[in-house]
């Protein structure tokens, strides 16, 4: 028998999830190095990752 409950941190999330807005601040939260995301109509958006070379090839 459970005599009490144990927090669970919620999980982070990725482009495309479905939350509500009190679950996507709490998971960005989490989410130091994020520094761009939005909630469009409960689905989360982010950008993608970008490479430290940007131009791909080398001078």
């Amino acid at each position: 028998m459970l005599t009490h409950l144990v927090p669970v941190d919620p999980p982070l999330f990725k482009p495309g999830d479905r939350l509500a807005l009190a679950d996507f601040l709490a998971r960005w939260e989490r989410m130091p190095n994020l520094k761009y995301a939005e909630l469009v109509d409960g689905v989360s958006t982010c950008p993608p990752p970008f490479p430290t070379n940007m131009a791909g090839g080398t001078a």
